[in-house]
């Protein structure tokens, strides 16, 4: 009975964990590999192919680009008549990290009627060293997914594009500084810094419409991030027909100490990013440096580069006789140095530095001694 119940409870098991395996799929192993050159963006026309191509026929589900110098989806607009297809397809959006798991990104196909003339929702996952994409068939035809030739990721303080356009400030009224109205309904997804007269930061508070050279204004509604934040998502909203808000999208900005950079996308017709001309003479290092120093004197920014800012520890002494302070300050010190060796292995506290200060403490009721 013993033999015949351990056989059955064994069966389940496997039986249980057999569905479980069949039931899961895992799309950075279960994926179809397109290795495909011509959708390389430099495929221009026909010529990498003889024909023009359409992914109509393909099916839905996951795919991983593997071609000879292709793996990812770009995140530009890439011209007509490029990856051997007439409509193409770029991401409109960034690659997740790992973190992230599954997302959702939204695909453009770019036509005549513009660089998202259709779409179709995908979803994307970070497989450490490549990417696999939940495609299906396009929308139309001709139109195809495209691919581009694989780089390292790197860091929007250092790859970037500077506007040096002083028409963006805050203070253009109308088209007195540009000639005309403008907008950015043309700029290219990606990363920017803003450096000129007109300033180098979006303005946190609400501008006024006809201004920055556009009809509508664009501004963050929120703070912009410090150093220590890294990377991080703030809403944009443009003001127009009595409305601070009449539209909004979230944009990524980062901290560089001196400046900020921010991922852009293009704004509807006759809506602009705007610039705070103030911000040409203040610059972000500063203020970081200044709201990062807690201090128990007063200290001023430019010396907060070089000073490291104090700390204050509280260390209670209980004895049961009266402690001088020499022998109080001893104690202290040996206990500090031995927070320090648990918590910061390898360093160690210069104690010419260190200042204690000694003081009388009523012990707890029922207890006796005293506690410094």
């Amino acid at each position: 009975f013993l033999s015949r119940m351990a056989s059955s409870n064994m069966r389940t098991l496997l039986l249980c964990l057999g569905y479980l395996t069949l039931s899961h799929t895992e799309p950075c192993v279960n994926n179809t590999v397109l290795d495909q050159p011509w959708r390389n963006i430099d495929c221009s026309d026909a010529e990498c192919l003889s024909e023009f191509k359409c992914d109509n026929s393909l099916s839905y589900g996951w795919y991983r680009f593997n071609s000879s110098a292709d793996w990812r989806i770009p995140e530009t607009v890439v011209p007509v008549r490029q990856c051997s297809t007439y409509a193409t397809g770029w991401l409109n959006g960034s690659h997740p990290i790992v973190q992230e798991g599954e997302v959702k990104r939204t695909v453009c196909f770019n036509w005549h009627d513009g660089p998202c003339s259709w779409s179709s929702e995908i979803k994307i996952k970070n497989c450490s060293n490549f990417f696999v994409y939940e495609l299906r068939p396009v929308p139309k035809c001709d139109a195809a997914y495209c691919t581009i030739t694989e780089r390292p990721p790197s860091d929007p303080c250092e790859d970037h594009k500077v506007l040096k356009q002083p028409w963006r400030s805050t203070q253009c009224k109308n088209s007195e500084c540009y000639g005309g109205f403008t907008s950015d309904i043309s700029i290219n997804y990606g990363w920017y810094r803003f450096k000129s007269s007109g300033g180098w930061k979006i303005p946190e508070t609400l501008v006024p419409t006809h201004r920055c050279s556009g009809y509508s204004t664009a501004w963050i509604d929120g703070a912009h991030p410090t150093v220590g934040e890294g990377i991080a998502t703030r809403t944009v909203c443009t003001h127009w027909n009595g409305n601070p808000c009449y539209l909004m999208h979230e944009i990524r900005i980062k901290n560089c100490a001196s400046y900020f950079v921010y991922e852009l996308k293009s704004l509807y017709c006759c809506s602009v990013y705007c610039t705070d001309p103030e911000t040409t003479t203040h610059r972000p290092e500063v203020q970081s440096s200044a709201e990062s120093v807690h201090s128990t004197s007063p200290i001023s920014a430019g010396e907060a580069n070089i000073a490291a800012p104090e700390k204050i520890i509280k260390v209670e002494v209980t004895s049961m006789t009266k402690l001088d302070d020499e022998t109080t300050k001893r104690i202290v010190l040996k206990r500090v140095q031995r927070m320090v060796e648990e918590q910061c292995p390898g360093n160690t506290i210069d104690f010419n530095q260190v200042e204690v200060e000694c003081s009388d403490v009523d012990p707890p009721d029922g207890e006796g001694g005293s506690t410094l």
